[in-house]
């Protein structure tokens, strides 16, 4: 997918999970998230040296590193749970509360997840593991670039805001009563 499509669904995504979850700082880790397996296209650029496992699509989109970010989430959410891991919470009268560890971890891995699965969808794929070879296709549905690509990305997004506002409608009514009391 391109950097554009990326951008669109990993900021649809984060205003989704803000809204079903009243939490804000979903919108900056999801769309983080999303970007971040593309740090490879960064370092080739600074690097002479390349190869297949740290070319693009190399190690940076492995299924194990979304694997490895949900396990550390689920430990994250158990530990705070049974109060052995120290989180910093802030309290909002509107909000919900943010527990910052937590949150911000669980946002970044839903937005790595997106990126990774989008991109499984390509004709190349993603490695299964941290090597470059063997590769994991979801389905073939696009060619980077090409209008299916952001028709996909287009109506993804669109799909995941409309189930997030129809879940979320009482928010939604607590949210425009404080902006109006402003």
């Amino acid at each position: 997918m391109t950097k554009f499509s990326h951008q669109l669904t990993g900021i649809s995504l984060g205003v989704s999970l803000s809204l079903l979850t009243h939490n804000p700082t979903y919108l900056l880790t999801c769309y983080v998230g999303s970007l971040f397996p593309d740090v490879d296209t960064l370092w080739n650029s600074f690097n002479s040296y390349r190869s297949k496992w740290y070319g693009h699509r190399g190690i940076t989109h492995s299924l194990l590193i979304p694997l490895f970010l949900s396990f550390v989430v689920a430990v994250v959410f158990v530990g705070v749970k049974l109060k052995l891991i120290p989180t910093f919470t802030i309290y909002s009268s509107q909000l919900a509360v943010v527990r910052l560890l937590p949150d911000l971890l669980a946002g970044f891995t839903a937005g790595y997840w997106l990126h990774v699965l989008l991109d499984s969808m390509s004709p190349s794929g993603v490695p299964k593991k941290l090597s470059y070879y063997p590769r994991f296709k979801l389905w073939t549905l696009y060619r980077t670039g090409e209008p299916i690509d952001y028709l996909l990305a287009i109506s993804l997004s669109l799909t995941f805001l409309t189930f997030s506002v129809l879940l979320s409608l009482p928010y939604l009514q607590r949210l425009t009563t404080f902006l109006t009391a402003l």
